[in-house]
């Protein structure tokens, strides 16, 4: 369904083979019907091939109809960001001054966490007990009954 000036329009069969046949004729999909980068490039570009006559009216919606299906192409390209990253260094870092400033806020943390462990299995029990629900098994047995016809096997035995 695409949205007009008019309202709401139902497109038809005929006009989504229209559009289908309209991709493929232009190379904006390959084999398996996906969005290829040659259409969002021309698209960018102002460089789209026309739409067939009775669908030109409605070309932006279509455009848009086109612009909603899912594309790889379209995903922004995301980087690596586990990898460490520089800071880099400004003019103060050379300074006399920054340098002390820096030796006394620098100063490596440490931080230690000392439990029972009997205690600590002993919580985890206790909330396993109280949290965890387990739903008993169950067991579906269904029978049924072929109507008796007579069949002559082809199996024959040594």
């Amino acid at each position: 369904m695409i949205t007009t000036e008019t309202g709401t329009l139902v497109i038809t069969s005929d006009q989504a083979k229209d559009i289908e046949f309209y991709l493929i004729q232009n190379g904006y999909v390959d084999r398996n019907r996906n969005i290829l980068e040659k259409y969002h490039k021309a698209k960018t570009d102002g460089t789209l091939a026309d739409l067939p006559s009775e669908l030109a009216p409605h070309a932006q919606q279509i455009y848009g109809l086109i612009d909603s299906v899912f594309s790889e192409s379209q995903l922004p390209d995301v980087g690596d960001d586990r990898k460490p990253k520089t800071n880099p260094l400004n003019a103060n870092f050379g300074k006399k001054e920054f340098r002390a400033l820096w030796n006394l806020i620098n100063q490596k943390a440490v931080y230690r966490v000392a439990f029972d462990s009997n205690e600590l299995i002993r919580n985890s029990i206790g909330a396993l007990d109280k949290e965890l629900r387990v739903t008993p098994l169950q067991y579906t047995i269904q029978t049924g009954r072929f109507p008796s016809r007579k069949v002559r096997s082809n199996i024959s035995t040594l």
